[in-house]
């Protein structure tokens, strides 16, 4: 009776390998064609400032960075491999709860909020840790609060991984 579940299921476990290789071969296959849809589509924001018909529908990742100055806050996009201002009556805290669920968004300082999407760079020493943005050098230096500064890191070695993953699994698939 043992021997012959155990001959079954050392039968099965490579059929189901084989199977699962042929279904992401041919997903591979159509999604090069055309003939379905990526499942990543584009996360739409909205925000919403304290005055009446303020405000702004984006995509998250147009967004690189909110600055906050008092009831002032700089929304700045990228349009064109350019960055673009926008500003809008509200709290960059007001604005944060409106980002609530798209995950790319950290708040690197009291009055910074960056998308991690973006490729930066961290440089600097305690107390004065500062990130710049490598597509868009003239934003200039964006300080960084230091117990937020582990914290970034290891989001960026995350993301890093998770890049690396998307990369190999991609490079797997389409060399097939």
């Amino acid at each position: 009776m043992y021997f012959f579940t155990f001959a079954s299921s050392v039968g099965l476990i490579p059929l189901c390998f084989v199977f699962l290789f042929a279904y992401q071969k041919a997903k591979a296959q159509l999604l090069m064609e055309g003939n379905i849809e990526s499942p990543q589509e584009e996360a739409l924001v909205h925000l919403e400032g304290a005055n009446k018909n303020e405000s702004i529908l984006v995509k998250s990742s147009q967004l690189i960075l909110l600055t906050s100055s008092d009831n002032y806050v700089e929304i700045i996009l990228a349009k064109d491999g350019r960055s673009q201002k926008h500003l809008i009556r509200s709290t960059l805290s007001n604005l944060t709860e409106q980002l609530g669920d798209h995950v790319h968004f950290y708040r690197v300082h009291r009055s910074y909020l960056i998308n991690t999407s973006y490729q930066i760079s961290l440089s600097g020493k305690s107390p004065a840790y500062v990130l710049h943005f490598a597509d868009f050098p003239e934003l200039g230096e964006i300080p960084v609060a230091r117990q937020n500064v582990e914290s970034l890191k290891k989001i960026r070695q995350a993301i890093a991984l998770f890049l690396a993953i998307r990369f190999a699994k991609n490079l797997y698939f389409f060399e097939q």
